[in-house]
């Protein structure tokens, strides 16, 4: 079996969000009512309203203005617009105006807007840039 090999790195968040958004068009939503405890788990996008104590894994995040998480959390893209602590290992991380975070944040991509809070360690890790293939390995070239 051969690997095709490719040193493509992610450029920029928008390339993640296209790839994420390709898979499906309908997002798993917590909402405004809802308080979940536990893990959750989805190849596809998130968005949190509500709030959320647990463990979190997804290609695309997003706690909203007013979610509350506590947690870890691993995904390619990850935006807090809402309240954030525990610790996230994501490719892209946008931290919004109205976004906080304490804890710790390991990057590929990270940009916190003007107003947005960050309390906590941060490092950046460039191999979460590279490009997965479709099994989630790195996609190189021969």
């Amino acid at each position: 079996m051969f690997k095709i090999k490719n040193t493509n790195l992610i450029k920029d968040s928008n390339e993640v969000i296209k790839n994420a958004t390709k898979k499906t068009s309908i997002p798993t939503i917590i909402n405004q009512e809802m308080a979940i405890e536990g893990d959750l788990v989805s190849s596809n996008i998130i968005e949190i309203f509500g709030k959320v104590k647990g463990n979190i894994k997804s290609d695309v995040l997003s706690i909203r203005e007013g979610a509350v998480v506590d947690g870890t959390i691993q995904a390619t893209y990850v935006k807090i617009a809402g309240h954030f602590k525990g610790n996230i290992k994501s490719s892209v991380i946008h931290i919004t105006s109205v976004g906080e975070v304490r804890g710790e944040m390991v990057y590929g991509i990270l940009s916190i807007e003007e107003k947005g809070k960050f309390e906590g360690k941060i490092s950046q890790n460039i191999d979460l840039l590279q490009i997965k293939d479709c099994t989630g390995e790195v996609a190189q070239n021969s």
